[in-house]
């Protein structure tokens, strides 16, 4: 028997990878795990780390699971472990033209120059199915 968090990771690349109903597989790119399943992660022995698995943890917040980033997040769930995997081909980001938009104004009350950037990003979910959540939806 694996950690709950352990076996949240496998099963979310084995279901990324998994054929899809348009007969596509994907190819996991990314581990977000929240903070309770990666304190569980970061506290698995090495015995209970099956070995066709490659796994890392640390101290900074990051490893890998099978050779995935794997980064700590919120991920909407808080009492129990959960994992999100997915698919770097799942969303796609295209930033809009005309941007960034660099704003220098001059304030006159402090003798300075006030800075601003502003920018406008839009997000395109390219496969939905590529990204699973793994883990127990919190009670209210």
């Amino acid at each position: 028997t694996y950690p709950d968090a352990l076996a949240a990771v496998i099963q979310g690349i084995l279901a990324v990878k998994k054929k899809k109903a348009d007969g596509r597989r994907d190819l996991p790119g990314f581990v977000i795990a929240n903070e309770a399943a990666y304190e569980e992660l970061i506290y698995t022995p090495k015995g209970a780390i099956p070995e066709f698995v490659n796994f890392t943890a640390s101290t900074d917040w990051q490893g890998t699971g099978d050779g995935l980033k794997l980064v700590v997040g919120d991920i909407g769930i808080e009492d129990s472990p959960a994992v999100i995997v997915g698919s770097s081909k799942a969303i796609e980001f295209d930033e809009l033209p005309g941007g960034p938009l660099h704003v220098d104004a001059l304030d006159l009350a402090r003798g300075g120059i006030d800075k601003a950037l502003h920018g406008y990003l839009q997000e395109f979910v390219v496969r939905p199915e590529a990204v699973v959540l793994i883990g127990t939806a919190d009670t209210p």
